[in-house]
């Protein structure tokens, strides 16, 4: 019985202690249940956070084999995560550069021994095989202490990478510019600027009907261009583009405005002829330009051609730098002068936010080593995530800001309440704001925030992605100073290229400069050749009069000083410099101290300077040089423009006075001839004078058809003479004498030909001795005759024929058998000053044709 109730009694207990085990596993079961909801939690969390980075996220096992690739990384390189997971990262980013390759496998390497990889910009290579610019970062992942990958963390800029190439392009571009002394010259080195930093330009002048469009000017390289013209089956050289039969040229020229070309290949069809459009696309793909920007010519508010920068990677934010730079061409190419500097934009950076997936190591890696600020706030806006650039662009530490209000790090608190409301109500917001530092510095950020939710779309807080943009806003304010210093430059090259008025054009850009630069003063000194003294051509400023047409000897002052060296002079204190002329100040009581003085240069000649002054001290710095000395350039080249106009126009009023004094006397002398002829038959013997009045009237039609070729000559200043309209005035010249009750009709064919002074003297003689001729045997029998004229231009040969409708000439005339005066007079002209050939026969009437070359 004992053993029995033991037996029972130890049933009992083991039944208790299975139940306590049953209870406790039954513990266990839930807890672990609520570790996995929280774990679960945590990781939906975590990709919360990791989905808000804008950069590509990378993570590798110690093999360099890619374990982890956010969105962002698909998005940057091409690859889906399912295509590189597994993958080696170095070969898989580098290739084909080598030296690429063999940087980012020791960069891995040093990660992987367990130290940080700074921020460091170098270029990687997309799926596509095209390069992309960017700036790593990595840190290792430690798990127990030991280093199990690396977490690496790669922020594209390429934007800003291919902005600063741009501007470099445009500035060494202006830079070449200046150097160059021809047209030639200039596109060329423009040409060679823009291919050296990737992109290619094209110039395309308009010809003389201004229907078509030539390119003279291309920058590809001569084994692509032959490639090309091969594909296509066409010569640059002698190919020209039908303006109506491409409709963005059309645009660009009838708008008169800069356009850019999201697709290459629709234009090259338009260009392209017939049978050679097919090749289109290879042609894009052969010179990889899928972009362009086109900008027309324009001078004197006249489109006279394109100017056209292509490239890969173009943006419409370029448009204004190369708009700009398309007027400093077109200037160019109307003077052959030096132009300013083209105007050059960046292009801001542009954030990607994309998801990504890791652990909380993982995360916490990428947030330090980010380059951005990164803050997370829970559902009451206290701040939970404050990494190491957020420490350091707020000047906080993590544990004085964690747990506190995030209105603290805003200059108005309702911007971060608005910013907070956006983002949970849309889910993402993106803004700039004006943040505050500890320190009390208001600084402008741009923020990027998203929404964080668990599993259940439960609101978990906000995570904000900034970066300081103050540098940005910098560079802005310098962009837009530099757009209005381009906005003067390019007006004052089209006033240059459009006025030879130096006064009205010197004060129009004089003023256009003191009020960019905000100075006190600017003037133009010119060098008086006569005396080699500088005068004061033109000036702005408050005592104008005053100052306008000061002389400064040769030498003197800081004017005379850069004329005499031909450099620029940047004085930041006159008034301790030694070669300061004082009689300014003591003139006009301004109390200039800086100024900055460029010298006007015409080739190797200095003819003046431009200098611009005010009171402050150390007014002026580089870029102020920079504006005026294109300017500089442009005002002499104007100034000898002018100076050279002048000289052509007092030599053509001299030239114009000698000629009507010539004609006027050489007109008197053939008058006073032709009256001593008629007064002489008043002496001549009533029995000769029958015989003496044919000869001399033979004699005044022969000087009156002189006197009327130099009236014509005279009248059109002796250029060459429409032959039609000489045979007109001979014809009618020879004629006046006619009887009145003879009458002759004259029919003369128009005629392009024209004739030379000589020429014309020959013929005129040769016309009155055909119509002396026809009035002297047309009108025997009839009181009416006719006379013909048919002018034939063959090349350079001519074919005069003369006929009428009398009775024809002899038979040994047109034998040569019998001669006068008057037939030999023609055939030794015909022959001997025309050296052409004549011959006569009879067609209903006397015909006599002429044959002679136009002396071109």
């Amino acid at each position: 019985m004992e053993d029995e109730d033991k037996t029972k009694s130890q049933l009992i207990s083991e039944l208790t202690k299975a139940r306590q085990r049953v209870a406790e596993m039954e513990a266990s079961t839930a807890e672990r249940e609520q570790l996995e909801r929280e774990i679960e939690e945590r990781r939906l969390y975590l990709e919360s956070v990791l989905a808000c980075a804008p950069d590509a996220i990378v993570t590798l096992d110690v093999e360099h084999n890619i374990q982890e690739w956010n969105p962002g990384a698909e998005k940057l390189f091409g690859y889906t995560s399912a295509e590189v997971v597994g993958r080696n990262i170095d070969t898989l980013i580098t290739s084909p550069d080598t030296d690429i390759f063999g940087g980012a496998t020791s960069l891995t390497r040093q990660t992987l021994s367990g130290k940080s990889i700074s921020p460091t910009e170098t270029v990687r290579y997309r799926k596509d095989g095209s390069p992309v610019n960017v700036i790593v970062a990595g840190s290792p992942v430690l798990l127990g202490g030991k280093v199990a990958g690396v977490v690496a963390v790669y922020t594209d800029i390429s934007e800003r990478v291919r902005a600063e190439r741009l501007l470099e392009s445009l500035n060494q571009a202006a830079l070449a510019m200046e150097q160059a002394l021809t047209v030639e010259d200039i596109f060329t080195a423009i040409a060679e600027e823009f291919k050296k930093f990737g992109f290619s330009c094209m110039i395309l002048p308009m010809d003389e009907s201004r229907t078509r469009l030539t390119i003279e000017y291309i920058n590809l390289d001569n084994r692509l261009v032959r490639a090309a013209e091969k594909l296509a089956g066409l010569k640059i050289e002698t190919f020209s583009i039908d303006i109506e039969k491409v409709d963005v040229y059309r645009e660009i020229i009838g708008e008169k405005k800069t356009v850019f070309i999201e697709n290459v290949e629709d234009v090259m069809r338009q260009v392209l002829p017939g049978p050679a459009k097919r090749f289109a696309g290879a042609l894009v793909r052969m010179t990889n330009f899928w972009e362009a920007i086109a900008a027309p010519l324009i001078v004197d508010d006249k489109v006279i051609g394109l100017f056209s920068v292509q490239s890969g990677d173009l943006i419409k934010d370029n448009m204004p730098a190369i708009t700009a730079f398309a007027h400093q061409v077109a200037a160019v190419f109307r003077k052959a002068q030096l132009l300013e500097q083209a105007q050059h934009e960046i292009a801001e950076r542009k954030q990607a936010e994309e998801a990504l997936r890791a652990s909380e190591e993982y995360v916490r890696s990428i947030i330090e080593n980010s380059l951005d600020t990164i803050i997370t706030v829970d559902v009451e806006r206290r701040i939970v995530e404050f990494n190491d650039a957020a420490q350091e662009t707020f000047g906080y530490r993590a544990e004085e800001i964690l747990g506190k209000h995030i209105d603290a790090l805003y200059l108005d608190p309702l911007e971060g309440v608005e910013v907070y409301r956006t983002t949970v109500e849309q889910g993402q917001c993106l803004r700039e704001v004006s943040a505050l530092r500890k320190n009390g510095e208001v600084f402008p950020s741009l923020i990027s925030a998203s929404a964080l939710r668990n599993a259940r779309g439960e609101l978990m807080g906000v995570m904000g992605i900034s970066r300081d943009i103050s540098e940005r806003k910098r560079t802005e304010e310098s962009l837009r100073q530099r757009n209005r210093e381009l906005n003067v430059l390019n007006r004052a090259s089209q006033a240059f290229t459009s006025s030879l008025d130096l006064d009205q054009i010197l004060d129009t850009v004089l003023s256009e400069v003191r009020r960019l630069l905000n100075v006190t003063a600017c003037s133009v000194w010119l060098i008086e050749p006569e005396t080699d003294d500088l005068v004061c051509f033109q000036v702005a400023t408050p005592q104008d009069n005053i100052v306008r047409g000061w002389r400064l000897a040769s030498g003197e002052g800081i004017c005379g000083w850069v004329a005499r060296h031909g450099e620029s002079l940047v004085v930041p204190d006159a008034w301790a410099d030694e070669r300061y002329y004082r009689g300014v100040d003591e003139q006009t009581g301004l109390g200039l101290r800086s100024i900055l003085t460029v010298p006007l240069r015409v080739k190797e000649d200095v003819i003046g300077v431009l200098q611009v002054l005010d009171t402050g001290v150390g007014r002026f710095s580089e870029t102020d040089l920079e504006l005026l000395e294109p300017l500089a350039a442009s005002a002499a080249i104007a100034i000898e423009n002018a100076r050279l106009y002048e000289e052509v126009r007092q030599d053509a009023e001299t030239r114009a006075t000698l000629l009507r004094e010539v004609n006027h006397r050489v007109k008197n002398n053939l008058t006073a001839i032709i009256g001593l002829l008629h007064a002489e038959r008043r002496y001549v013997k009533m029995e000769e004078r029958a015989v003496y009045q044919t000869i001399m009237q033979s004699l005044v039609g022969r000087v009156q058809g002189l006197a009327t070729v130099h009236s014509m000559l005279s009248a059109s200043e002796w250029t060459p003479l429409l032959l039609s309209e000489l045979a007109v005035q001979i014809i009618h010249s020879s004629l006046h004498v006619l009887p009145r009750d003879k009458r002759v009709s004259v029919d003369v064919t128009p005629s392009l030909a024209h004739v030379t002074s000589d020429q014309a003297h020959n013929l005129a003689l040769v016309i009155n001795e055909l119509t002396t001729n026809t009035v002297k045997h047309g009108l025997q029998e009839k009181g009416v005759a006719r006379i013909g004229v048919r002018i034939k231009l063959d090349g350079s040969t001519v074919t005069l024929e003369f006929r009428d409708n009398g009775p024809g000439y002899p038979e040994e005339v047109l034998q040569l058998e019998r001669s006068n005066v008057g037939f030999d007079l023609i055939q030794n002209i015909v022959r001997k000053s025309l050296h052409g050939k004549l011959s006569l026969h009879n067609d209903h009437g006397a015909v006599a044709v002429i044959q002679f070359e136009i002396k071109m």
